[in-house]
């Protein structure tokens, strides 16, 4: 009797129940300009230095075609530094459909996604960056601060990032974009993938374990009556 199928069998069933009630975040999911800023657990802003106070952006607004932006009137240069979300099926400006994406401001101004985390708990994060234009930007996932992760985004070459991370009420993720080793903010529209996932407790893994494991020994057991 083959029990391979069995071990996929399993897992599934584990990996299906431990999803069961984890709440999910998402940069671009959760994007909105008519809930404010913070929108919930995400803020948009920008900052003079990658790890000085965020200046929230004041100005939410239809850009485009299904275009949404985020940026404050009194400091900005092109039409940056700010946050987007195009939410329509074609590409506007130099957003991909049914993306999130930040710019760099003129003068070194970072542009940054905030979590902040509803309670405590363990999460997982996965992070997609990705060249929307020709430009060169630096690119960050910090925790209250300390540095997760950080690359360089240029055309052909995307950088991501998945890992867990404890949190407590009021902990801080945040996405950043800077210009980049070019020094200069043109053509620096970043796209942004990024979610993060509530992790369920041991004992929700502990009970989709025994859960899968009884159904597991069953089906043997009738498979082995089976081929008697």
């Amino acid at each position: 009797m083959k029990r391979f199928p069995l071990t996929i069998f399993g897992l599934i069933v584990i990996a299906a129940t431990a999803r069961l009630g984890a709440a999910t975040y998402d940069v671009f999911n959760d994007f909105s300009i008519t809930n404010g800023n913070p929108n919930g657990v995400w803020s948009y802003g920008w900052s003079a230095t990658l790890l000085s106070s965020l200046n929230l952006f004041p100005n939410g607004f239809v850009a485009g075609n299904g275009l949404l932006e985020w940026n404050d009137p009194n400091h900005i240069s092109s039409g940056a530094p700010s946050v987007s979300a195009n939410i329509s099926n074609n590409v506007e400006g130099t957003n991909p459909p049914m993306t999130a994406a930040f710019h760099p401001g003129e003068s070194g101004e970072y542009t940054h996604y905030v979590w902040t985390a509803p309670g405590a708990g363990l999460f997982s994060l996965s992070a997609l960056f990705s060249p929307d234009d020709v430009g060169g930007t630096d690119v960050y996932i910090l925790d209250n601060g300390v540095s997760l992760f950080s690359g360089e985004v240029s055309p052909g070459n995307p950088q991501s990032y998945s890992g867990f991370f404890a949190a407590a009420a009021g902990d801080k993720i945040d996405f950043a974009v800077g210009v980049g080793t070019d020094g200069t903010f043109d053509f620096d529209n970043t796209g942004i993938a990024a979610t993060i996932q509530s992790v369920p407790e041991p004992s929700t893994w502990i009970a989709a374990l025994g859960a899968a494991t009884a159904m597991c020994v069953g089906y043997s057991r009738r498979r082995s009556i089976r081929y008697r």
